[in-house]
């Protein structure tokens, strides 16, 4: 990669597989970002990052201020080592007269890993004397872990389990004790002897022993921090509930609801999932001397609480920022989250002033306690910013540019050129064999799937409360448009979920550049209201699908395909479906649905119609199914596996028989609303145009092309695209 980095891009001197490797490498390092840094102690200006990418980067933070402040110039990382397999979630500092100064990492592979500072400050140095500052793929040895321990599986307090291995997602210390705390992401908080984790060094046995874990919550922990003057603990959660916890008892002393401004009896599952209905709280801070907590939520809001009584203070709307990051001083709060800014709040939470950051969406503000009064602030794409306590740039940390995704035009003579310059570096990647079978896979696009970054846990909406911001707002906050219209070929919308806003949710599809919408019929009644809808609607584009989807096909009849034949005959109605098989819950028996999914597949024969599918932990019946019935073959029918969740010998298979695929995705950031709607489509396409190194415009016309044969839709709708 670096050779396109330093040297003039020409298309006559480029190997392709280099070049695509180049690329993608590139792209990865535009769209990473950092999670947590640290200013390790005693390390002579050392700044620490945790990457998305799993890398765990060393930056001197002197000599990157030097080369801001003297060229506007960078400087790189002088050291940079794998340090998890996924994103690194969390960093923490830890130290003491006993061990000597430790740097801890958590990550999406569930490791807590912990090193000692004095070794990272070595490898550095080496690093330095081998060549100067390295990039990612730099050949310096990392320094050695001094222990490491994989988070537990913990059952919730409401009594699941989900099987998987969670990820580690927050990381506090406490130097008093030598115990780090850990935060997963099927909400255990976990107590980590730190002795006795590095004495037990490469025993996995004697590691796993030096780690015991708390109750928890019934979601995801995002946030964790320890108030020195109490040793309490205090943990944020997805479920919409800070913790304050005394870990020495291994007991929860308090259950904190901020929307209801209330804390929540123990042991009363019915009060936790009146909690869980709430937003998450994404950060959590305590003031000095624990009597103070400060909260930040993912409905766009900061609460003050009072922990000794256990009671509001005072709630602050952040408008359409959604914090992410606090850092609490003598009288000052900061925060920052998902607006390019940092802002400063008093300890009553009246803004003080704002400044400017780099990052879009930013997940983390530390300050120097070495007493420099430096300020890191690091988020999405890559972004570190050291700045001032006054918010004056001092240095910036970005990643590197590539010549061959800038747009200086290529040297050689352009009207023989075979490529013509102006489109050759986006043609190398869709020539490439290497993405081609992620480009046969990219043909539909639906709405995005509700989650956060740090754990897909899945939410409902909660009662309005006078901080809350609405949907409508929160989807405002991330509305942007697609430079080319698209089309959401799956949409829920006769739901009862849209029954107050529906005509909203339309005009902020339009406004974002949806063209049409195809709304999914899932059961005979489903489909019925989606065909009066788009009789209904006349202004905008709508069409529907008909069919019964596996979860409710144990409540067909002898009526179910007449009704199913009736609606497919409507001129606005284009597959048929939602059907298919789900062998994850079996809400329906699995000879039930075979059934049902047959008798659908023979409807769409016998009237010509694409199928609209499902298909989860049943690959291989739903496959024989279609096989049998000739499905994507030249005396079948199209078919769409409208949200692929298998693996890769499923995706062979359906690939195999001709089916079209639809590529799901996340709203980018933690500030997402609790429903999913079509205008935040556009989000879907910038990730997987990120993902396949194309232009968006480029992605957008290819599926909505596709969307449009697939489906027989008309070659122009309203709703437009573009500027």
């Amino acid at each position: 990669m670096a050779k396109y980095t330093t040297q003039p891009w020409s298309c006559r001197g480029w190997d392709e597989d280099d070049c695509c490797a180049a690329v993608v490498d590139n792209l990865r390092e535009q769209f990473n970002t950092v999670y947590d840094v640290a200013f390790l102690p005693g390390a002579d200006g050392l700044l620490a990052a945790g990457y998305h990418s799993g890398d765990v980067r060393v930056f001197n933070w002197k000599r990157v201020c030097a080369s801001w402040l003297g060229s506007k110039g960078q400087a790189g990382a002088e050291l940079s080592w794998r340090g998890h397999d996924g994103p690194v979630y969390a960093l923490a500092l830890l130290e003491s007269a006993e061990l000597g100064a430790l740097f801890a990492t958590a990550g999406d592979d569930g490791w807590v890993r912990v090193w000692r500072v004095a070794d990272i400050v070595a490898a550095a140095a080496a690093a330095t004397a081998e060549g100067g500052q390295q990039d990612s793929a730099g050949g310096a040895p990392p320094p050695p872990v001094a222990g490491a321990v994989r988070l537990p599986h913990v059952q919730n307090p409401l009594g699941v389990s989900e099987g998987s291995q969670p990820a580690a997602q927050a990381l506090a210390a406490d130097p008093a004790t030598a115990q780090l705390f850990a935060g997963g992401s099927d909400g255990g908080v976990h107590v980590l002897d730190v002795r006795r984790l590095l004495a037990a060094g490469r025993d996995a046995a004697a590691a796993s022993g030096a780690l015991s874990s708390l109750p928890g919550h019934a979601a995801a922990v995002l946030a964790l921090d320890l108030c020195p003057a109490t040793s309490q603990l205090a943990s944020g959660s997805e479920d919409g509930t800070v913790r304050v916890w005394e870990p020495a008892a291994r007991r929860c002393v308090a259950i904190i609801n901020p929307w209801e401004e209330r804390t929540v009896p123990p042991g009363q599952p019915l009060e936790l999932l009146r909690c869980v209905k709430g937003s998450p709280v994404t950060c959590v801070k305590w003031g000095s001397g624990g009597q103070w907590l400060v909260l930040g939520n993912a409905a766009g809001s900061l609460t003050l609480w009072n922990a000794v009584s256990n009671e509001l203070a005072r709630h602050k709307s952040t408008s359409a920022c959604i914090p992410q990051a606090l850092l609490l001083s003598p009288g000052a709060v900061l925060m920052a989250g998902t607006d390019r800014k940092v802002h400063q709040y008093s300890f009553q939470l009246e803004e003080v002033h704002s400044f400017d950051v780099g990052a879009e969406s930013a997940f983390a503000v530390r300050a120097d306690p070495g007493g420099s009064g430096m300020l890191a602030v690091a988020g999405a794409r890559g972004c570190v910013d050291l700045l001032s306590a006054q918010g004056a740039v001092l240095g910036l940390v970005r990643p590197p540019p590539s010549a061959l995704l800038a747009p200086s035009a290529c040297p050689c003579d352009t009207s023989r050129c075979c490529c013509r310059c102006a489109s050759c570096r986006p043609g190398m990647l869709l020539r490439s064999a290497r993405q081609g079978s992620l480009i046969r896979s990219l043909l539909l696009l639906r709405s995005p799937l509700q989650g956060s970054v740090r754990s897909p846990v899945r939410r409902s909406s909660g009662v309005m409360t006078k901080a809350k911001l609405s949907q409508g707002e929160l989807v405002a906050a991330q509305l942007r448009r697609s430079p080319v219209p698209l089309i959401d070929v799956g949409v829920n919308l006769v739901d009862g979920a849209f029954d107050k806003d529906r005509d909203t949710v339309i005009a902020r599809a339009r406004e974002a550049g949806v063209a049409a919408i195809v709304v999914t019929g899932c059961t005979v009644a489903s489909a019925r209201a989606a065909r009066a809808l788009c009789e209904a609607e006349a202004g905008y584009p709508l069409y529907f699908t008909a069919g019964v989807h596996p979860h409710n096909a144990k409540d067909c009849d002898g009526a179910t395909l007449d009704a199913l034949r009736d609606l497919a005959c409507h001129p606005r109605c284009v597959a048929i479906g939602e059907c298919g098989l789900d062998f994850n819950r079996n809400f329906s028996p699995p000879d039930v649905q075979e059934r049902w999914f047959e008798a659908q597949v023979a409807l769409a024969l016998e009237l010509r119609k694409p199928l609209f599918m499902h298909c989860r932990d049943a690959g291989a019946r739903f496959a024989e199914i279609l096989r049998g019935a000739d499905v994507g073959g030249p005396a079948g029918v199209r078919g769409v596996l409208h949200c692929f969740t298998g693996n890769g010998d499923e995706l062979a298979a359906c690939l195999d028989l001709g089916l079209c695929i639809g590529i799901t995705g996340i709203t980018p950031s933690k500030a997402r609303p609790s429903r999913n709607e079509p205008a935040l489509l556009p989000h879907v396409l910038s990730a997987v145009a990120a993902a396949l190194g194309q232009d968006e415009a480029a992605v957008a016309a290819r599926t909505s092309a596709v969307a449009r044969a697939f489906f027989g839709l008309p070659d122009a709708d309203a709703g437009g695209g573009g500027p």
